[in-house]
């Protein structure tokens, strides 16, 4: 790493060899993670294809339920929009109560 004495350059050289550093920093945290997950390619391969299955059930089963609540929903709209009298009068923009 890059050592700098603040005392012989000026602040914003400072700065922006600090923000390079940090940069490379980030940089060594990839690479090195890159190659670890190469390495243990094996054992990390059964928790990826854990989280795919858990991803696909939950899509699978959230999605299937959700189609059956607007079906629903959507008849009982229409079973309660036929029942009640008036209902489009009241429900209309500018109802004004004459009772």
């Amino acid at each position: 790493m890059l050592v700098v004495l603040p005392i012989l350059v000026n602040k914003d050289v400072c700065v922006c060899v600090c923000v390079l550093q940090v940069i490379g920093c980030f940089v060594e945290i990839v690479v090195f993670t890159i190659m670890g997950c190469i390495v243990n390619a094996g054992s990390l391969l059964r928790y990826v294809m854990l989280i795919l299955m858990v991803f696909v059930y939950c899509c699978d089963c959230f999605n299937n339920v959700s189609k059956k609540y607007l079906k629903m929903n959507k008849a009982l709209f229409n079973e309660v929009k036929a029942r009640v009298r008036d209902l489009e009068q009241v429900t209309a923009v500018g109802y004004i109560n004459t009772i």
